[in-house]
């Protein structure tokens, strides 16, 4: 995978919801990828909400990716255009 963008994400007992929205947010609009790292920090109720989260992206991305990305008619014929929407999301807990 060269040239895909990678996001260390450090995590804390300080990180709150709105701190996780904005992380996923931003590598769902971007495509980038992250490695969330010390995540046994995080509160119980917090990694509730993350592992939700992250199904629901990862059922979206696969959704998106079996659908027919853009149609366009090229002198009466359809076309078919690929569009690339993935990212990858990894957790490492401190030992």
């Amino acid at each position: 995978m060269l040239g895909t963008c990678v996001f260390p994400v450090t995590c804390s007992s300080q990180m709150g919801l709105s701190d996780l929205q904005r992380v996923l947010s931003g590598l769902v609009q971007s495509g980038c990828w992250a490695v969330f790292d010390n995540t046994d920090r995080l509160t119980v109720e917090l990694m509730s909400v993350a592992a939700q989260q992250l199904h629901l992206i990862t059922n979206s991305l696969r959704t998106l990716r079996y659908s027919t990305a853009y149609e366009y008619t090229a002198r009466g014929f359809p076309t078919t255009e690929q569009v690339r929407r993935d990212c990858a999301i990894c957790s490492q807990a401190s030992h």
